[in-house]
């Protein structure tokens, strides 16, 4: 082996290295994320994203009638949790299932698509479901820090743990829309919210699509919507 091919398989394994410890990296900040949104720690969730990151600007969008968009929405999304969680019997759990983590050639930015199995309990509501959702995420490194910069979270399917999906299959937007959660749930997002993704839940008499599907390798972010699905059927 030559010096210059040494030097070459030296390279080549740094490069791996750096690859692998952030893959490590990025699925530790969505399980810190998850664990902090579970627990409705604000200062917590807020840490695991990049508020300052470039355009386009951090949004985030969990089928609750629209995209919120920049900072101060989201802001004001996360505050409700507290007062959420702080109800009697509220318990909400998602986890973060067969991840695909993409991490972009040029190392600055990656994308996640993975399924949540979970389930929640609102007992102001008489609400216990049963929840399957799916994730997509952009991350981005900035200093050698990978956090969150946009997120999905796709519901397939959702209904009452006494009567199951196939039956009634409902929406967490309309799960909430209760007289005692007035006022929190959404309500007080002042701005920001945009269009959302079009994605629809399970319905037993049309074929479900999986979306998203597994992010494919890319050089650098080019795209806020860079999702694929192409099945085609």
């Amino acid at each position: 082996m030559t010096e210059q091919e040494m030097h070459a398989q030296l390279d080549e394994l740094e490069a791996q290295i750096t690859r692998d410890e952030d893959i490590l990296a990025i699925r530790k900040c969505i399980d810190t994320y998850l664990l902090y949104f579970q627990g409705a720690d604000c200062n917590g969730i807020t840490s695991t994203v990049n508020w300052d990151a470039p355009e386009p600007r951090v949004w985030s969008e969990a089928w609750m009638g629209g995209r919120v968009l920049g900072p101060r929405s989201n802001l004001q999304f996360f505050d409700q949790r507290p007062t959420l969680a702080r109800y009697q019997g509220a318990i909400v759990q998602h986890e973060c299932a067969s991840p695909v983590i993409e991490v972009a050639k040029d190392g600055k930015s990656a994308k996640v698509s993975s399924f949540s199995p979970g389930f929640k309990c609102l007992a102001y509501g008489h609400a216990q479901t049963w929840s399957q959702s799916r994730y997509y995420q952009d991350l981005i490194k900035t200093d050698g820090v990978w956090k969150l910069w946009h997120w999905h979270a796709m519901l397939a399917v959702e209904g009452h743990a006494a009567y199951g999906w196939l039956y009634q299959n409902m929406s967490y937007w309309k799960e909430c829309l209760f007289s005692e959660l007035d006022g929190i749930h959404n309500k007080n997002i002042e701005g920001g919210l945009g269009p959302d993704s079009g994605a629809e839940t399970f319905r037993p008499d049309a074929v479900f699509y999986l979306y998203p599907e597994p992010p494919q390798p890319y050089e650098t972010y080019e795209h806020e919507d860079d999702m694929l699905n192409t099945r085609g059927y």
